[in-house]
C-alpha cells in the first residue's frame, strides 16, 4: 500500500485530485490495520479477502488517475457549496481543451470567436447566451488594460463576443480568459472555467 501511495505522488495530476486520492488510500490503509487487529481473533482464511479488496480499490484508482494524466483531462461539473455544505450552484471545470478561442481585430472592435469542439456534449447544447466571465487584456509590458465586453448569442456551439477596444492604443496585446458564462432563460448561469490566451495586434 505504501508503494502505491508513492506511485500516486509521482503521477502528474491536479493537486486537489492527488490529495483526494491519497486521503482515500490512507483512510483505506488505516481501516486495513484496524481490520487486521480484529481479524486476529477470526479464522486466518478470512484475512486475505479484506486485503485483496483494498488492494483492488487502490489499483483501480491508480489506473484511472494514470489514464487521466496521460490523456487530455475532460471537463466536469462541480458543485458550489456554502460554508455549511449546502449546494448553492454548479460550475463546469477544466474546459480548456473543449473550447476553441480565436481573436480578430476589426477597427475598434476585438472579435472573440468561441467554438465548442463538440457542441452536442453537455453543457454546450443547453444555453443560448455566452459571455466572458473572467478575463484580462495585457500589453507587451504586462500591464492590464480596462475594456468592456458584450455578451453574445450562442448558436450551434458557436458565438462571437465583441470587446470594445477604443481605449487601446496601437500595439501588441494578449487576451487571457479564465471563465466563460453560459446562460439560458430558465436556468441559472453556468460558469465554464479553463485557461485560454490569444495574442493580437491593434
Amino acid at each position: 500500500m505504501e508503494k502505491m501511495v508513492k506511485k500516486i505522488k509521482e503521477i502528474q495530476m491536479p493537486k486537489e485530485m492527488q490529495e483526494r486520492i491519497l486521503k482515500n488510500c490512507k483512510k483505506q490503509m488505516e481501516e486495513n490495520r484496524m481490520s487486521r487487529t480484529q481479524e486476529n481473533k477470526k479464522p486466518m482464511f478470512q484475512r486475505p479477502l479484506v486485503v485483496a479488496a483494498s488492494v483492488a480499490l487502490c489499483v483501480c484508482v491508480v489506473g484511472v488517475t494514470a489514464l487521466a494524466a496521460s490523456e487530455k483531462l475532460q471537463g466536469f461539473f462541480k458543485d458550489v457549496k456554502r460554508w455549511d455544505g449546502a449546494v448553492t450552484g454548479t460550475t463546469y471545470e477544466n474546459a480548456t481543451e473543449e473550447i476553441k478561442v480565436e481573436v480578430a481585430v476589426e477597427g475598434e472592435i476585438i472579435e472573440v470567436s468561441v467554438e465548442a469542439q463538440d457542441p452536442t456534449k453537455a453543457p454546450y447544447g443547453f444555453f443560448d447566451i455566452l459571455e466572458i466571465g473572467a478575463y484580462e487584456i495585457v500589453d507587451d509590458q504586462g500591464n492590464a488594460i480596462d475594456v468592456s465586453v458584450e455578451p453574445a448569442p450562442w448558436d450551434a456551439g458557436e458565438a462571437t463576443i465583441e470587446i470594445l477596444a477604443e481605449s487601446l492604443p496601437s500595439g501588441s496585446y494578449t487576451l487571457i480568459i479564465s471563465e466563460f458564462v453560459g446562460s439560458a432563460k430558465a436556468d441559472q448561469p453556468l460558469p465554464i472555467r479553463g485557461n485560454w490566451a490569444c495574442e493580437f495586434e491593434k
